[in-house]
């Protein structure tokens, strides 16, 4: 199977990157969506660290993913 020449391991850690990013998001998303007057402030505030850890290593991997693509491309040349 033949991959296309920008498909690299950076590529790869971008979508991954990418997508916990995302998910982050949900997950911020779904711990508003459950507040209500019994919410207790520990519940809230682990939807609130889930969330900064997701999108924190998210980002983490996206920009690691873009270096890597970068010195991946760089070799070719």
């Amino acid at each position: 199977m033949l991959v296309p020449s920008w498909f690299t391991l950076g590529i790869v850690l971008v979508i991954v990157g990418g997508l916990l990013v995302m998910v982050g998001f949900f997950v911020d998303l779904v711990g508003i969506a459950s507040l209500n007057s019994n919410s207790t402030l520990s519940s809230i505030q682990s939807y609130d660290e889930a969330q900064d850890a997701l999108i924190g290593i998210g980002f983490f991997l996206a920009v690691l993913g873009w270096v890597f693509h970068q010195a991946a491309i760089g070799h070719r040349r």
